[in-house]
């Protein structure tokens, strides 16, 4: 093990910012990397092999590239990697790794955060313009309807998160003519935006949102984070979006909400529980758009990952700092 890599260490136990933890050294140009779970597809192969590493066997690996949006055989496959030092995982929501205890602090672990972005945006609009575009009841018709839905122009949607999907959910709000607020942990200002607040403001500001879209991570902080309150806040009329996880909001209260015409409607990507059971009452709700999680799906992935992978390993080998780095303190 380098010097730079105990120092590294180091300062991660003693609690400072663990982006430095990012910054790596390597041996030799030639890393060993394992990939798992097999078979290891030929894209990942020549992805490695483009980052300037090799793929190798668990027990001698310094690296290992994690295929599955799982946790199966993730703590098995580390554990007959003696020398892995850094992690990379396909997915970009990444609560598991912390709820089920996967999380090992000495080694670095970055996500795909950021990489699927515009897979989930896509969604994120496409429910809301369904939503007010009525949709749902339009595409059951067998006769033909009264005029009826909304247009985006000069609505005031408010974007929870400011990550790959918040910012490119942003970026195609904008040109639909919608104005746009995003909502952060920190409050500082995304250019996609036309204005910035903190989450701690939310409450304050939701009456004034013709739509909430949510593409925040699930932490301690966001679980529940739409919840009956928060709903009765919103502006009658107004529609929920949701692409991030199911947890950020309470589904008994959503569905509360949505009976009594509260909000105007939901679309739904990702939902509490899930899969979300036939029968549920989210089913039958005509206000209340849902699709099985599906903003980004394995058939997305493959050319974003790619880059992903080549960039990182590239990286690596050159002890430059990693994309996507997990910050085990805030769990995202």
């Amino acid at each position: 093990m380098g010097h730079h890599w105990a120092e590294v260490m180091a300062a991660g136990s003693r609690g400072e910012p663990s982006q430095d933890r990012s910054e790596i050294e390597v041996s030799s140009s030639a890393a060993g990397i394992t990939v798992a779970p097999g078979p290891v597809p030929d894209w990942v192969v020549e992805a490695v092999r483009i980052g300037g590493a090799s793929i190798v066997g668990a027990e001698e690996a310094e690296a290992l590239i994690w295929l599955s949006h799982g946790s199966k055989g993730l703590s098995e496959t580390l554990d007959k990697a003696p020398y892995v030092r850094w992690v990379q995982l396909a997915s970009a929501g990444i609560e598991w790794l912390f709820r089920e205890g996967l999380y090992r602090p000495e080694k670095i672990w970055t996500c795909a955060k950021g990489v699927y972005g515009p897979n989930a945006a896509e969604l994120a609009v496409t429910l809301l313009l369904c939503g007010y575009r009525d949709m749902r009841r339009f595409l059951r018709a067998d006769a033909w309807l009264p005029a009826a839905g909304r247009s985006l122009q000069g609505e005031h949607v408010g974007v929870i998160g400011s990550g790959g999907v918040g910012r490119s959910a942003l970026s195609l709000l904008g040109p639909l003519g919608a104005r746009t607020t995003a909502l952060n942990l920190s409050g500082r200002p995304v250019p996609e935006a036309d204005s910035t607040h903190p989450i701690e403001e939310l409450a304050s500001i939701i009456g004034g949102l013709d739509a909430l879209v949510l593409a925040a991570p699930l932490t301690t902080r966001t679980e529940g984070l739409v919840d009956s309150g928060l709903l009765a806040g919103m502006k009658e009329g107004a529609w929920l979006i949701n692409v991030a996880r199911g947890k950020l909001v309470d589904t008994d209260a959503l569905v509360e909400a949505l009976r009594d015409g509260t909000i105007g409607g939901a679309g739904l990507d990702v939902t509490d529980p899930e899969p979300l059971p036939t029968g549920h009452p989210l089913w039958a709700l005509e206000n209340c758009i849902i699709t099985p999680h599906v903003a980004n799906t394995l058939e997305m992935s493959p050319g974003p990952y790619r880059e992903r992978i080549t960039d990182n390993v590239s990286r690596f080998v050159q002890g430059r700092t990693l994309e996507g780095v997990i910050d085990g303190e805030l769990q995202y």
